[in-house]
């Protein structure tokens, strides 16, 4: 009896499971296809709302740091005008990673979609690879010019 009792609890707990992967698997497919589904509008609410809150508190973190640093006493204003000499430099960085990472998320993003991994990792690699060369010749540059 009681090794029944167990199958049957093996039984249950195993069939609960595949219920949860098949509403899982659901949920999957209903976020995939809302970016089809739903009205321009909340699509550009829903997307563009982190987006802004993001750029807000990256903007506040550089206008406080600017702030501490021109309070420091002694070499505030010389800080100060590190910062202000570096940024432009490290928006440059940003932007060459930003300009490897659009070019190659998308082409990585339709491999995968395809099920070609194989691929997609190769796309990665050469991205994490061109990301690596553009640094170098950033740093080379850059070191040059100082």
């Amino acid at each position: 009896m009681k090794i029944k009792a167990a199958r049957n609890s093996i039984e249950t707990d195993s069939s609960d499971k595949r219920n949860t992967a098949v509403n899982a698997n659901t949920a999957a497919v209903e976020e995939k296809t809302f970016l089809g589904t739903e009205p321009i509008g909340r699509l550009l609410f829903k997307l563009a709302v982190p987006t802004v809150i993001a750029q807000l508190v990256n903007m506040l973190y550089n206008i406080v740091d600017r702030i501490y640093i021109g309070h420091m006493p002694g070499d505030g204003s010389a800080a100060l005008t590190g910062v202000g000499v570096c940024m432009p430099l490290i928006l440059i960085v940003s932007a060459f990673a930003a300009f490897v990472a659009s070019g190659g998320a998308p082409r990585a993003s339709i491999s995968m979609g395809k099920g070609d991994y194989d691929s997609a990792e190769k796309i990665i690699g050469g991205c994490v690879l061109m990301q690596v060369v553009i640094s170098a010749v950033l740093t080379a540059f850059f070191s040059r010019i100082s």
